[in-house]
Order: C-alpha cells, then sequence, then structure tokens
C-alpha cells in the first residue's frame, strides 16, 4: 500500500487509513508502512525512530475521541436566564440555567435554591434554546397587556434578550420565549404536575 498505513484494531477489523482522517472512536492501532520500515513516510501520522517499535518498524498510534455528544451539547449552549415578575402574589423569581444543567433559583425572600438538569432535560432545553425564532421575537415590540395579574417574564438565551407578559388574549405571543420559558421553569423551581 503505497502512501497509507494499515492500522489492526483488537486484531478483529482492518482499516485503511489516509491522510487527515479522523476515527470516530477511541482505539489504539498498529500502523505499516507498504515498505516495511520505520512508518517514517506517508503513514497517516505513526512513525518511530530506529530501535523503537516491535518487529518489521510497527509503532503503536493512537487515535483519540472526539468528546461525547453531552459535552459537546452542553459546551454549544449559552447561559440562560428567565426573570418571573408579577401574578397575584407578586411574583419575583430569577433561574440563572448554566451550560453544563445546573441551576440556581433566587425567589423574592433572596431565598436561594440549587439543582441539576437530568441529561434529558438539558437535551430539550438545548434544543429549544436554539430556536431561531427567538432572535425574531426578541426584535419585536409589543402592546401594553390586557391582562392584569400575569406573569412577565424576560428571558435572555445568551445574548438575546426577550421581555413578555403572559397573557393569552395579548396579540403575536412569543411562542418560542414562552415554550423555553415554561420549560426552565418546569425543570427548576415548578414541582411536577
Amino acid at each position: 500500500m503505497s502512501a497509507h498505513g494499515q492500522a489492526k484494531v483488537s486484531g478483529l477489523t482492518s482499516f485503511t487509513l489516509g491522510a487527515g482522517l479522523a476515527l470516530a472512536a477511541s482505539v489504539t492501532a498498529t500502523a505499516s508502512c507498504a515498505s516495511g520500515g520505520s512508518g517514517a513516510s506517508g503513514t497517516s501520522g505513526a512513525s518511530s525512530a530506529p530501535g523503537q517499535g516491535g518487529a518489521n518498524g510497527h509503532s503503536g498510534a493512537t487515535v483519540s475521541a472526539p468528546a461525547d455528544s453531552t459535552t459537546t451539547a452542553a459546551a454549544s449552549a449559552p447561559d440562560i436566564t428567565v426573570q418571573r415578575t408579577g401574578g397575584f402574589a407578586g411574583a419575583k423569581d430569577t433561574v440563572d440555567l448554566a451550560p453544563h444543567g445546573s441551576w440556581t433559583a433566587t425567589d423574592k425572600s433572596g431565598a436561594r435554591r440549587t439543582g441539576e438538569l437530568t441529561p434529558d432535560q438539558a437535551t430539550r432545553i438545548t434544543t429549544l434554546a436554539a430556536d431561531p425564532r427567538l432572535t425574531a421575537e426578541a426584535a419585536r415590540s409589543r402592546p401594553p397587556t390586557r391582562c392584569r395579574d400575569a406573569y412577565s417574564y424576560v428571558l435572555t438565551v445568551g445574548a438575546v434578550r426577550v421581555a413578555f407578559v403572559d397573557c393569552p388574549a395579548d396579540p403575536d405571543q412569543p411562542a418560542a420565549s414562552l415554550t423555553l420559558t415554561k420549560q426552565v421553569l418546569r425543570f427548576t423551581i415548578q414541582p411536577a404536575r
């Protein structure tokens, strides 16, 4: 095999590796070049100095795995803050949600609670936070609300900020913002129903 190396994974499967090819799993591979030499000539990055490696100039090459999908999703998720005020009792709640799923909630008395989202909850929040409608909803101006004693919200997703009142009678409700806000509250400070 001219400029390509061959890798045997656990002695079961053989792959041909070309320059720049990355595997999706972490494996330890043994690479050899066609000439049986030191592996320094076009062998997908596996090389050994003379005197190293096994017979026929083989050298060990390790291919690293990419970060798992949970870590990748968390790294790409923005910080999220939900502020809720109003209602009959005059609520003043703030929930700060970090990209990795930990959250801190503060109520109007200043009492703080903390917690951690489950992986499924974190995935759901990350998906909702990526909705492109959030940016459009942030740019819209809204008329005064028609509701009394309704909750007012300020949702911040990274650099996007949406302020609205949860009033079904108001026109043009920000559907994506409302859905994300309710999910954050449901997964953090509101008891399951």
